[in-house]
């Protein structure tokens, strides 16, 4: 289990696929999207008075993940697949494509 602290920065994904398996994420700052393909897979993302922000061509694959708190911010594609999914008091601004796969859930 790996655990990550985002506290006022930027962790940006520029290109490719960055996968991220187990523990959790703590982020108040920024995490972006910008092209490529952020993958969390059985994390927790802790994002108090933070920004998880997919930007316009880009994917956040969510896969048995939580985020709690702060903002998604979607201008690109969000997809849910895999049990164990959940948005917990998270502000959602979808400019653009939130899938849950079929016989999936998302709490």
């Amino acid at each position: 289990m790996a655990t990550t602290n985002n506290s006022g920065d930027l962790l940006e994904v520029t290109g490719g696929e960055l996968t991220v398996t187990g523990g959790s994420v703590s982020n108040t700052g920024k995490i972006e999207v910008v092209a490529g393909t952020l993958d969390l897979e059985s994390l927790t993302v802790t994002n108090t008075s933070g920004t998880v922000q997919v930007d316009g061509g880009a994917l956040l694959d969510l896969e048995s993940a939580t985020i709690t708190g702060g903002v998604l911010s979607n201008s690109g594609t969000v997809n849910v697949s895999g049990l164990g999914n959940a948005l917990h008091g998270v502000t959602v601004t979808a400019n653009h494509a939130l899938e849950i796969m079929a016989a999936r859930a998302a709490d």
